[in-house]
């Protein structure tokens, strides 16, 4: 903390709480509700589960096993009334349970925020392997046949999930801006301009094409002092009035490019035709859309006349 403190102390040229910034920010002032709010148990209910896949049951057998236990300690302790010594000596020699608080802690902080995100839990994945690991090792030293082929199940089911996510779900927008670089570097003398028609955060920008072009995204920004219009929400309202405003009259050239959803591209037809753009590219995203703005693919679009025919 003072390392921190100090670093930037000499970067900024003033002192500043860069930690109690964050917090006033995004939690006090709310800001972070910008971006989407969850029930309080949604932590519970969707994130834990998805997190920790098939993990979960091992999870709950574990926390079932622990609690097990310290009830029965905690039974003994009664007929001595000494149950908050029985505690203390429990929590500091238990790793276990010790483990078990971290967990709790680190969901219950999260669930009292509004705006959640798996993101945020990740840290208790180590935790919770941890934490299974004693049940997983007592199945599989069992060398009962259904319990090993259990413990190779969850294996088995983390393995595919993996590759999937890793290999095939929401690869789209990476797989769109390559091609998006590939045609730049082999296109270096044109002026080339490119228009991320996404949802805001859902395409990476700079850090892929490495080049110097002219590019724009929806902007999403928070909406910190009632000034600012959320381009995104705009756009996804009515798409074809939104390009129709930002490039009326010919004022404005449109991009040599356009990356957008295939679920948004039958309500820009009117502008694609005026303007001569043309599919050069669709990539798979994802079988699962989870939004009415999201496609299973990824549509690239290049005006005709910026083409070598």
């Amino acid at each position: 903390m003072a390392s921190s403190l100090l670093i930037d102390r000499i970067f900024y040229g003033k002192w500043i709480f860069v930690h109690y910034n964050f917090l006033h920010f995004n939690v006090l002032e709310g800001v972070a509700n910008f971006y989407g709010t969850h029930p309080w148990h949604w932590y519970i209910s969707q994130g834990v589960p998805v997190v920790l896949l098939s993990w979960l049951p091992m999870l709950l057998f574990s926390v079932w096993t622990i609690l097990f236990k310290l009830a029965d300690k905690m039974k003994h302790a009664a007929k001595h009334k000494k149950y908050l010594a029985v505690f203390k000596k429990t929590l500091i020699y238990n790793h276990q349970l010790q483990i078990l608080l971290l967990i709790f802690i680190e969901i219950l902080a999260h669930s009292l925020l509004p705006h959640k995100e798996f993101r945020f839990i990740l840290p208790i994945l180590p935790l919770t392997v941890c934490l299974t690991a004693p049940s997983v090792y007592n199945l599989w030293k069992s060398r009962n046949r259904i319990k090993v082929l259990f413990c190779v199940s969850l294996f088995l089911v983390n393995l595919l999930a993996a590759g999937y996510f890793l290999l095939l779900h929401q690869r789209g927008t990476l797989d769109s801006v390559k091609y998006l670089r590939q045609a730049v570097e082999q296109n270096e003398a044109e002026d080339l301009s490119v228009h991320f028609l996404l949802p805001c955060h859902h395409a990476p920008f700079y850090s892929h094409i490495h080049r110097n072009i002219s590019m724009e995204f929806l902007q999403c920004q928070p909406n910190i002092d009632d000034t600012y219009i959320n381009e995104d929400e705009h756009f996804h309202a009515s798409p074809s009035d939104w390009l129709a405003r930002k490039y009326s009259n010919f004022e404005k050239d449109p991009p040599t490019y356009i990356i957008l959803y295939d679920v948004t591209l039958p309500r820009i037809d009117d502008f694609i035709k005026r303007y001569k753009f043309v599919k050069v590219a669709e990539h798979f995203h994802t079988h699962f859309p989870d939004g009415p703005n999201i496609g299973r693919y990824v549509v690239t679009l290049r005006r005709s006349q910026d083409m070598d025919v």
